[in-house]
């Protein structure tokens, strides 16, 4: 699985619209992306273009995408929430968090 992800991963890196991606974490099957919207949005659509050949294959359903603003530029088969309420594996990540870790040195 680590071979065929990165095959994945070295098309995002070598992908011009894709340079705005900040963060790219992977494990097994599952994928988490930040960066800008129009960033995000053309990894996706290079995962579902060169997944296939791949044997990967996105499940839209179970996608979640965060935003300060929303956004309706992504399939409506993928759920946004607005920040700060991202959790990753039950983690609050985001705003709040960045308060309570900095808050004692700021």
């Amino acid at each position: 699985m680590t071979l065929v992800l990165q095959k994945l991963v070295s098309s995002l890196d070598a992908d011009e619209e894709c340079a705005e991606i900040l963060l790219q974490a992977w494990y097994l099957g599952n994928g988490a992306l930040a960066g800008t919207c129009s960033a995000v949005l053309r990894a996706l659509h290079l995962i579902e273009e060169l997944g296939p050949a791949l044997g990967l294959h996105v499940n839209l359903a179970k996608c979640e995408m965060f935003s300060r603003r929303g956004n309706t530029s992504f399939p409506p088969e993928v759920r946004c929430s607005l920040l700060p309420n991202l959790y990753i594996i039950g983690a609050p990540i985001g705003y709040t968090v960045k308060i309570l870790l900095l808050g004692s040195s700021e």
